[in-house]
């Protein structure tokens, strides 16, 4: 027997680190710093190690991790002694550790921040709530290291035992957060070393809503905003075939607020989580992808107010907590306001004008229009009053009853108008307008619990409702006109269940199960020649109801990670149950301490069950190229489905630069799109694929960080009327994008620019050109018609100026610096002399000067 003596320390803490250590000189060490008297056998220590980390915990806590995972036990003698013993030989007892990750300073939850356990070298993520489970753990202490793009890491020593509830662990925040963090579907895996920060820039409260994008997601590379409204399009995907999420339910965008405001009030959302190329079952369906937003819920005894005021619209949120007894609520209430038209910059009003110029040459090709006449009425128009004008409003409210348990509910409400004013015409047209409005209503709530101790269940149910009117279509005296008025209404309903349990070390199980109802009504033309070609409750199914379920499950050891899952969608009206599987493999090829090679890879089935579909606008006095109509699928029609498959390689350095490349293809096996010849049928099938590669770069040296990207895409689609059925390149698609960014910040003064070219961009007409006047010679090759390419650059300067309670920032924007005339859109024009029509250029956005102001306190 081995004695060893010492005199104990009573009511002192200590602290030990332990990482393979010899059990014996680990013990030693322990008598050494605290004193106490330790009795064993040195047969029952040989061969034995200690992998133990606490910090300020009593001699009892230690002796305790000391001897976790060797078999050896101990009591306490009446003396004081130690006495050390073999156990019983038994499996331990695995246990799960349940937790939420927030933010310091805002209290707001860190989804997507990844948890890695030391000992057994697995790591899991958080969800929506900042939740996380990590399943297989043995009783005692473990070493947890939390990460997150927009937080400094951390590292912390949990207690896992039964009788333990939830840990909460708190991260600061490493970035500047004056806008919503952005981040992508394939987070970077091990937190060994630094991650990419993608966080919002100097430059995105005023550019981001001026080019359509959702708060800023298109300078993720391979994400790109239509020059021409027509919204975020992902990884070369129509900007009808992704999908907008808030707090988890489907929002309805039809024309991105005409291209000049983000969807939501950039203050009510707190992160942004853009879907790309091959992302999980959970995440849900569309066939290219989409953005995913959360509200921006923080929680602060003291309310906190943030304003921010540009030319275009005022923006305002407020947060605060209240408690009660043993609970609390954390809420936000966000609005957002339009200033109208005397606020709008000058160059942005002229340019307006001239995107909603009357196309007379459209109007006299389809309505066989005397010249003279519809140049009459062009007149009229010219100078009209161009609409802009959005307002939203947001709410939401998370209440925590402790031990896990939390009720969230949200309400989203937005009302928006765009386009020109109707004027009446006695002789060629009856009614003239380009005016669009449509309001936006979601109202969502869940509730969530531990259940069982080692399972987090979630219920929860939403509504979203859409409606867009066009409120008057040109109709012809001489013709019977199919339509007046162009309409969607959309709501759908549904109820979930779903269930994250984590019951061996790495090994995480989604579950979810769920009902959904859909709704629709609509009337528009599919074709202004074509009477019978109209698209309406009659020729789609107006209602379409779905049960799903689906189960995703991540595996992770060591540098590796699996993600395999299906979802199930049964519809039915087809007596027919849809599979989409998915699989996904993220690795280290290769880590340092300085830097890490990592490689994601991903595949699977994709399906939309609600069609899409672009119309095009063939007003007079046309400022949007398109419009968007949703429907469900109809009874004995197949739902749209593409496959995807995607890799990604991740080159990231300790001090934080990075380097990413990245390629991807999408093969559409079934396209649902309208049928614009004369045959019966409204609608028709297509196919096509997507390929694409991207490569990113990112770095800082002090005050000082820079970006580059470079992205090329190729999209092809066939359809069987359009071009004698040949395939051609997606008329939204840029081929060659390069976006450069350097920005510096020091002493509350920041300053930024950034560059952006594009270039091979064909379909240089009108889409409704090649929509409506495709049996014209001049628009059956729409490959050969090409724009020149795009530069902008864009330049800006603020100042953050503390002040009591709070903090005020100033900042001057240029945008289009260079005063470059960007060509977005070619159209024809009623020629003079011998010529019978001319070529105008349709630019994008001016030289525009903005100044905002943004108070927070």
């Amino acid at each position: 027997m081995l004695l060893a003596l010492a005199s104990p320390s009573y009511g002192q803490t200590f602290s030990v680190s332990h990482a393979d250590t010899p059990l014996d000189s680990a013990l030693q060490e322990l008598i050494e710093s605290t004193r106490i008297e330790i009795l064993y056998g040195a047969e029952i220590v040989v061969g034995k190690t200690s992998d133990c980390v606490a910090l300020d915990a009593t001699v009892v806590a230690l002796l305790e991790c000391i001897l976790q995972g060797t078999g050896i036990g101990f009591q306490v003698l009446p003396s004081g002694v130690y006495l050390l013993r073999a156990e019983a030989e038994s499996p331990p007892e695995l246990l799960s550790l349940i937790g939420l990750v927030i933010g310091e300073e805002s209290a707001s939850p860190v989804s997507r921040a990844v948890v890695f356990e030391r000992s057994t070298q697995t790591w899991t993520t958080t969800d929506e709530a900042g939740r996380f489970v990590a399943g297989g753990l043995k009783p005692g202490i473990h070493r947890i290291m939390v990460q997150h793009v927009a937080y400094h890491p951390l590292e912390v020593t949990v207690q896992v035992d039964p009788a333990a509830g939830p840990v909460v662990i708190l991260l600061r925040p490493r970035v500047i957060e004056n806008g919503p963090v952005i981040v992508t579907d394939f987070d970077p895996i091990r937190p060994a070393v630094g991650w990419e920060v993608e966080q919002s820039g100097l430059l995105e409260d005023i550019r981001s809503p001026l080019t359509g994008a959702v708060a800023g997601a298109d300078r993720l590379a391979g994400v790109r905003s239509g020059l021409d409204g027509t919204g975020a399009q992902v990884e070369g995907g129509g900007p009808g075939e992704s999908m907008l999420l808030l707090d988890g339910a489907p929002v309805f965008d039809p024309i991105r607020n005409g291209g000049f405001f983000s969807s939501f009030n950039p203050l009510a959302v707190r992160s942004l989580t853009v879907l790309r190329t091959g992302y999980a079952a959970r995440e849900g369906s569309s066939l290219t992808g989409g953005i995913a937003a959360d509200h921006a819920l923080s929680s602060d005894l003291d309310r906190r107010h943030t304003l921010l005021a540009s030319p275009l619209a005022i923006s305002g949120r407020t947060t605060g907590r209240m408690t009660h007894r043993s609970s609390f609520t954390d809420w936000m209430i966000a609005g957002r306001r339009s200033l109208g038209h005397s606020l709008r910059p000058s160059g942005l009003t002229e340019r307006l004008r001239e995107w909603s110029r009357p196309d007379t040459y459209l109007a006299e090709a389809l309505f066989d229009a005397p010249s003279s006449e519809v140049e009459v009425l062009a007149d009229r128009l010219v100078g009209q009053r161009v609409i802009l004008s959005t307002g939203d409003f947001h709410a939401a409210a998370r209440m925590d009853f402790g031990e896990g348990r939390q009720w969230y509910s949200a309400v989203y409400f937005a009302d928006n108008r765009f386009g020109g004013d109707a004027i009446e015409s006695p002789d060629v047209l009856s009614a003239v307008s380009d005016e669009y409005i449509w309001q936006n209503r979601l109202t969502l709530t869940r509730y969530s619990g531990i259940v069982r101790d080692d399972i987090l269940l979630e219920v929860g149910a939403w509504n979203s409702y859409y409606k867009l009117k066009h409120p008057f279509q040109h109709a012809p005296l001489a013709v019977e006109s199919p339509v007046r008025d162009d309409f969607n209404d959309l709501a759908t309903n549904a109820v979930y269940v779903k269930a994250i349990q984590a019951t061996a070390p790495g090994l995480t199980t989604h579950l979810q199960v769920g009902a959904r109802r859909t709704e629709a009504e609509a009337r528009t033309s599919v074709h202004p020649g074509l009477p019978e070609k109209l698209l309406s409750a009659e020729t789609i199914s107006p209602a379409l109801f779905t049960w799903h379920a689906l189960v995703d499950m991540d595996w992770s050891r060591g540098a590796m990670v699996l993600t395999g899952g299906t979802r199930l969608t049964y519809v039915p009206t087809n007596r027919t149950l849809y599979a989409e599987p998915r699989f996904s493999v993220r690795t280290d090829l290769w880590t340092s301490d300085e830097l890490s090679v990592r490689f994601l890879g991903a595949t699977g089935i994709y399906r939309e069950y609600v069609n899409q579909f672009d119309v095009s606008s063939w007003s007079l006095s046309a400022i949007l190229p398109t419009f968007r109509v949703w429907m469900p699928i109809g009874k004995g029609d197949r739902p749209a489905t593409s496959v995807h498959a995607a890799s990604e390689l991740i080159l990231q350095h300790a001090a934080g630069g990075g380097f990413r490349a990245r390629a991807f293809y999408r093969r559409a096996v079934r396209l649902i799109v309208l049928d614009r010849s004369s045959g019966s049928e409204i609608t028709t099938e297509g196919d096509g694929w997507t390929a694409g590669t991207s490569m990113s770069a990112h770095g800082g040296f002090g005050p000082w960080s820079a970006n580059v990207a470079y992205s090329f895409t190729r999209a092809v689609r066939s359809i069987p009327f359009r071009f004698d059925g040949r395939s051609t390149t997606s008329p939204w698609v840029e081929p060659h994008v390069l976006e450069a960014s350097l920005s510096v910040s020091e002493s509350g003064w920041s300053a930024s620019v950034r560059f952006e070219s594009a270039w091979g961009r064909s379909w240089a007409f009108r889409r409704a050109y090649y929509d409506y006047l495709a049996d014209q010679s001049e628009f059956a090759d729409p490959e050969g018609d090409r724009l020149p390419g795009l530069r902008q650059v864009d330049v800006g300067i603020a100042r953050a100026i503390p002040v009591r309670s709070g903090l005020v920032t100033f900042r001057l924007d240029l945008l289009n610096a260079t005063g470059r005339r960007n060509v977005i859109e070619r159209r024809r024009v009623l020629g003079t002399g011998d010529r019978d029509t001319a070529v105008l250029d349709v630019n994008g956005l001016p030289r525009l000067a903005a100044f905002s102001v943004r108070i927070e306190r």
